[in-house]
């Protein structure tokens, strides 16, 4: 009886387990730095195949979601109770793989799952704490993937783990819950069930059944993967005028007639750093979305900026004149884009945005201008964006790691005569 005990599965069976997908703002980009021409994850084909099965492959292979460190991510599981009766759960804790257990924290949770459920969903929370802090000497726990890129010395390495199971506590019993791979292994035949098999004959002929009848293959459980990288900064950008940081969805109307220059409130950036208080901005980039006759256009970029810097102090103040009374003839100009966007970025800097002293950040004010046929030639129904993109530290210098948050504009056009400089008030 002891034996067949521990061969008895758990009432409780996982249906499915993914990553939780982060708010649009916390997301994290990756993208290939610039001056490598290597890869930075994965071996691209070079040559099509055509007796390539890639749709099997892309079902296999997992696609690892970027995690900063210190920051807090979720898994959603899926749990189906095989019993007539509610199941309580007083202990359920996520396991990854053993050498990733030391940097991974995930508390265990306690729940009750309904009688007779099958998509009864659980998030777990986890966090990787941040190695930053640590010294040369210290370890590293986390099961690391290296790369090798064509033409480079040096091995790009990427830090990946992922979920393997659930250590649950039920009835009394302590149970692994093995998500993916260990599931679809067969089991082993015994030595009688081998013998028994070699006494039957083979079959004549096999009677051929209706695929209605057909039990369904079970879809293999697949694990979900992440992959570490340092911690990232926190941008918040509001009105200079209110301490409140503007969310996802605002939209900023902007009433503007044929030939008009419009001015937006100054707008304020602060870098909030992460959890950790480790997430130093290294790059910011401003740029327009939705533009007609462009769909992206960069107004600024600190890393441009820092290069020209040394030819920006040799001019002359009649060449900044120039500059602003060129984008005042934009009004009077034909066939140029209907609408045109600059961004006004003076004492904007990564040095005041990364200073955790100021509690005042960085400001940055844009211009909309219109030329004097705009009438109806706005593209997207007049929705236009500002979004601003950054990055902190990379995990190699191949690979950066980039966030964004946008601000939505609406271009309301006006008919009537041109009002210049026009400006309106935020908390309205």
């Amino acid at each position: 009886y002891g034996s067949n005990a521990t061969s008895v599965p758990p009432p409780l069976q996982i249906i499915s387990a993914k990553a939780v997908k982060s708010e649009s703002h916390l997301l994290l980009e990756r993208s290939k730095a610039a001056g490598f021409s290597g890869r930075a994850t994965g071996v691209m084909a070079t040559f099509f195949n055509p007796f390539d099965n890639k749709k099997k492959q892309a079902e296999k292979k997992v696609q690892p979601t970027l995690v900063a460190e210190g920051e807090e991510r979720a898994v959603l599981i899926e749990f189906a109770n095989c019993l007539s009766v509610p199941l309580a759960i007083p202990s359920c804790q996520v396991e990854f793989k053993a050498s990733d257990s030391d940097r991974i924290k995930a508390p265990p949770l306690s729940f009750v799952v309904p009688a007779k459920a099958t998509n009864f969903a659980v998030h777990f929370p986890f966090f990787v704490l941040d190695t930053s802090t640590e010294d040369d000497g210290g370890k590293k726990s986390s099961s690391k993937t290296e790369v090798e890129d064509e033409g480079e010395e040096e091995a790009v390495v990427i830090d990946v783990f992922e979920v393997i199971g659930l250590r649950a506590t039920c009835l009394n019993r302590s149970f692994f819950i093995p998500i993916g791979s260990s599931e679809s292994q067969e089991k082993p035949k015994d030595d009688a069930t081998e013998s028994l098999e070699k006494q039957v004959p083979d079959a004549a002929s096999v009677y051929q059944k209706s695929n209605h009848n057909k039990p369904k293959k079970k879809e293999e459980q697949t694990r979900p993967a992440f992959e570490a990288v340092p911690s990232q900064p926190h941008l918040h950008v509001s009105f200079t005028t209110s301490q409140t940081p503007i969310e996802d969805g605002t939209t900023v109307p902007v009433h503007l007639s044929d030939g008009e220059i419009f001015t937006i409130p100054s707008f304020r950036l602060q870098n909030d750093f992460g959890p950790s208080g480790m997430g130093v901005m290294e790059r910011l980039q401003i740029v327009g979305v939705g533009l007609p006759g462009m769909p992206e256009e960069i107004l600024y970029d600190t890393d441009e900026m820092a290069a020209a810097q040394e030819e920006e102090e040799m001019t002359d103040s009649d060449d900044e004149e120039d500059e602003s009374t060129g984008f005042e003839e934009l009004m009077e100009a034909d066939g140029l884009p209907p609408l045109k966007m600059k961004a006004i970025c003076e004492g904007l800097s990564l040095t005041n945005i990364n200073d955790k002293s100021k509690a005042t950040g960085s400001t940055v004010m844009f211009q909309v201008a219109a030329t004097h046929d705009m009438g109806n030639q706005l593209a997207n129904g007049g929705n236009v964006r500002i979004r601003f993109r950054y990055r902190g530290r990379s995990p190699n210098p191949a690979t950066e790691i980039w966030r964004k948050r946008e601000v939505s504009l609406r271009i309301i056009r006006v008919k009537g005569p041109r009002i210049s400089s026009l400006t309106f008030r935020s908390d309205l």
